[in-house]
């Protein structure tokens, strides 16, 4: 009887063993699911070119000018284009791009740009906005990028700090809008992360 109990026992075992194996083998040499960034992909035209920003670079029309403006701890610029402009401030400060109040066809998503989350938005800037916001160069369809956490940066006390990317353009229309949207979604940045 101990003889008939053991080699049940023994055949309970192999089969658990057995059971055991193939589990970890049918479940084990599947892949674990991995989470890969999102990256922001961007076919440039053929005629654009890479405009130098200071800790970051984009891509626009070759015919766009692109003005840096002096400013003692951040970056300060302009691309001016036909039908477009796009200002950029690269510092340490907090979102200013355009609210939804008094602005049609406002919207509003998050994004990744060069591996760096942010949020991007646009609208039709009433006269009063648009005038406040690019004086000059007031166009009516309005895109705003703003990245809080592009990279880390020396900041004028000699410590290391986020620095923020704020990226806003106006275009006569919303094709131009588009364009400005490629444009602001082909940056890459020069510093580290």
């Amino acid at each position: 009887m101990t003889r008939g109990i053991s080699h049940y026992l023994a055949i309970l075992l192999t089969l658990a063993v057995a059971g055991g194996i193939a589990f970890w083998a049918w479940n084990g040499l599947k892949s674990p699911p991995v989470s890969e960034p999102t990256v922001s992909i961007v076919t440039t035209p053929a005629g654009w070119k890479s405009f130098e920003a200071g800790p970051f670079s984009l891509y626009a029309p070759k015919y766009a000018v692109l003005r840096k403006l002096q400013d003692t701890d951040h970056a300060v610029g302009m691309l001016i284009g036909l039908g477009f402009n796009v200002r950029y401030e690269f510092s340490i400060r907090s979102n200013t791009l355009a609210e939804k109040a008094n602005n049609t066809d406002y919207s509003e998503g998050e994004t990744v740009i060069d591996g760096r989350r942010g949020v991007l938005r646009k609208a039709t800037l009433s006269a009063e906005a648009q005038q406040a916001r690019f004086g000059a160069y007031a166009q009516p369809s309005y895109i705003g990028l703003y990245i809080p956490q592009a990279v880390r940066h020396a900041g004028p006390d000699g410590r290391e700090e986020w620095y923020a990317l704020q990226i806003e353009g106006a275009a006569a229309n919303a094709d131009e809008r588009d364009m400005v949207e490629m444009i602001l979604k082909s940056v890459r940045f020069s510093g580290q992360r």
